[in-house]
C-alpha cells in the first residue's frame, strides 16, 4: 500500500499533517435499537498524534470491536474527526 499525505482535523479546529497508508481503513459495524445496520469508518493514530489533536484519552472511551478475523481488538474511540489527502497546490474536498 502506498504512503500519503493526509490532514486530520477534529471538530475543535485542532490539526495536523502526517503520513498514512492508503486504503488501510476499517469498518465497524453495529446495529441500531431500531434494528438498521449501520457502517462507520475508522481510522487508528498513534498517542503522539493524539496529544497533538488535544484529544483525551479516558476510560470512557475504551470500545472493543471484531477484526477481519473475528478476534476482539480493544482501541479507543475519541470521536469524530476530518481526514483529507493533502495534495500539493490543490485544494481537496
Amino acid at each position: 500500500m502506498p504512503w500519503v499525505r493526509v490532514r486530520i482535523r477534529t471538530l475543535g479546529g485542532s490539526e495536523v499533517e502526517t503520513s498514512a497508508f492508503a486504503n488501510s481503513g476499517v469498518f465497524r459495524r453495529g446495529r441500531l435499537p431500531d434494528g438498521r445496520v449501520y457502517s462507520r469508518a475508522l481510522i487508528n493514530i498513534p498517542p503522539s498524534l493524539v496529544r497533538k489533536l488535544g484529544l483525551a484519552l479516558s476510560e470512557q472511551s475504551q470500545v472493543s470491536f471484531e477484526g477481519a478475523d473475528s478476534r476482539p481488538i480493544a482501541a479507543s474511540e475519541l470521536g469524530r474527526v476530518e481526514v483529507k489527502l493533502v495534495v500539493p497546490d490543490r485544494e481537496t474536498p
